[in-house]
């Protein structure tokens, strides 16, 4: 699902643009909208979108300085133009900030479709683009290993390999920024390079795209075999010079220069295994790998119950449940693909939701596009987790409170017809609270906060009301008005009673009768 970005000055045309569309058929989601091109510059950086389509004509900057801008930051993102005006000028114009084409209002919905059909097409020919840059890495790596320099590795000699990156890199780079990114990659190459040579033997080193160094070592080189202890050294001066620790995958057997390809991959895909295991850890191929397929047929169920809670303001409910969301993950093993999309899909409905009671929806979705774009920068599901975790409290914070005079008037009413329909029968807190989708903690805070009594009182309350129509027909045994206003034990209703109307439910009757008299 590709990133859409809309900026349009004219609100009423935003918002039709935005709502009237069926984007998510396209296959592209509206992540945020901008009403001028100084807006739209700062959302980009923020929300990263693969399309952006703007209006030409607006205020502050307009769209075609808004184009040369972001093909500055980005190359590979995709301009659609709006404008009124067909003419040459502005056609030429966004050919000279290579945009991809120009939809004319009023829109027509074939023509939206067709050139954001161009879009991703050129997107995706950017994606293999990428398998190509893949190919040349390669290709670097295979000329680094045959270079003939002294201490190298001897035609048909073993060596094994390595991937080391930098955990969480994408997240780290969003904080600091490409300049100073790149010193931290040099810095952290600097370490590598240095423990390296301390332990003797041929090894090769060299820093790749993303936060990531091959190496290549001699199967009598120290680092193959480094202990736990000599390892959590390293990481913790990496740590310390620059906030970062890094993970190592390893090939679990030695290869030669004919093999080192396939090495390189078993290393990527051990690397990949720390998504569950955790940041800072070498991992050898041999060992157990994330599994493509999953048993997931519960994750529909505790996503239902997930915005359940959050629908009714359960806070505690809703995390044990995320909990209990990211706990299958972990459990299964699940492919860390598989589990954005799932995340995303979480966070789509729970947004979706919310965006109908928010009263400024941009920022709703302005949160949620930068909720998704960090979803996809972590590398370790732990770390997601507690992501999700910390946006979950937050939408309880922002959405939730606003909700609450509204939805313990809502609970109070439904507490109250409970009871009117059942105050005949064995009754307790927990059988309200599942009726309710409430815990009893949960449900007993909001009766007592709205009423100012408890549901125990409440409720006897209304079952001496009860029982006073039920002691004025003579024909019906007091046990029977006890079992009639939902009291087993008799004595025990005739306590209550007397304790209400200062005389037994017997002396109560006689009166009643007396009066007719």
């Amino acid at each position: 699902m590709y990133k859409l970005l809309l900026v349009e000055d004219e609100k009423i045309l935003l918002e039709d643009l935005r709502d009237s569309v069926d984007w998510i058929s396209m296959g592209v989601e509206v992540v945020g909208t901008a009403w001028n091109g100084s807006d739209a510059l700062k959302k980009a950086e923020q929300l990263q979108p693969d399309i952006v389509i703007t209006d030409i004509k607006m205020p502050v900057m307009d769209g075609l300085e808004l184009a040369k801008r972001l093909k500055e930051r980005d190359n590979g993102i995709q301009i659609i133009f709006i404008t009124g005006y067909d003419e040459l000028q502005y056609v030429k114009t966004a050919l000279e900030v290579e945009a991809v084409g120009y939809l004319l209002k009023p829109f027509n919905f074939s023509e939206i479709r067709y050139v954001l059909d161009k879009a991703k097409l050129h997107l995706a020919t950017q994606k293999d683009a990428e398998y190509g840059r893949r190919a040349q890495e390669e290709a670097k790596i295979r000329n680094l290993l045959l270079a003939p320099k002294d201490g190298d590795f001897k035609p048909g000699e073993d060596f094994i390999v390595m991937v080391a990156s930098i955990d969480n890199y994408q997240i780290v780079l969003k904080e600091k920024g490409n300049t100073a990114m790149q010193e931290l990659v040099n810095g952290v190459q600097l370490l590598l390079e240095e423990a390296l040579k301390r332990c003797g033997h041929q090894y090769k080193l060299l820093s790749l795209e993303e936060g990531r160094y091959f190496i290549a070592v001699s199967p009598k080189h120290e680092f193959v075999d480094l202990s736990i202890t000599k390892w959590k050294i390293l990481n913790d001066l990496i740590k310390k010079e620059h906030n970062v620790t890094l993970s190592i995958g390893q090939c679990d057997r030695q290869v030669k220069l004919n093999k080192f390809s396939e090495a390189y991959h078993q290393a990527l895909s051990a690397l990949g295994n720390r998504f569950f295991l955790g940041h800072g850890q070498i991992m050898i191929s041999s060992a157990s790998s994330v599994r493509t397929t999953s048993n997931l047929r519960e994750i529909p169920e505790i996503e239902e119950e997930i915005i359940d809670a959050v629908c009714h303001n359960q806070r505690a409910e809703a995390i044990s449940y995320l909990e209990n969301y990211f706990e299958l993950f972990r459990t299964e093993k699940t492919q860390r693909d598989i589990v954005v999309v799932g995340v995303y899909n979480l966070i789509n409905r729970l947004y979706e939701y919310f965006y109908k009671l928010d009263k400024n929806p941009d920022a709703v979705l302005r949160e949620k596009g930068e909720i998704l774009s960090t979803i996809e920068c972590y590398d370790n599901i732990i770390c997601m987790h507690n992501y999700v975790k910390g946006k979950l409290n937050s939408i309880f914070d922002r959405f939730c409170t606003d909700m609450d005079a509204d939805h313990s008037h809502s609970v109070v009413a439904r507490v109250k017809q409970y009871l009117e329909e059942h105050y005949a029968e064995p009754i307790t807190i927990e059988n309200i609270s599942q009726e309710m989708y409430l815990t009893p903690s949960r449900l007993r805070s909001v009766f007592k906060n709205y009423t100012g009594k408890t549901i125990h009182d409440y409720l006897t309350d209304l079952r001496m009301r009860k029982s006073l129509e039920l002691i004025g027909d003579p024909a019906i045994r007091i046990k029977d008005v006890a079992y009639g206003v939902g009291y087993e034990n008799v004595s025990y209703f005739c306590i209550l009673f007397s304790k209400y109307y200062g005389m037994s439910p017997g002396q109560y009757r006689d009166r009643l009768l007396e009066r007719q008299v």
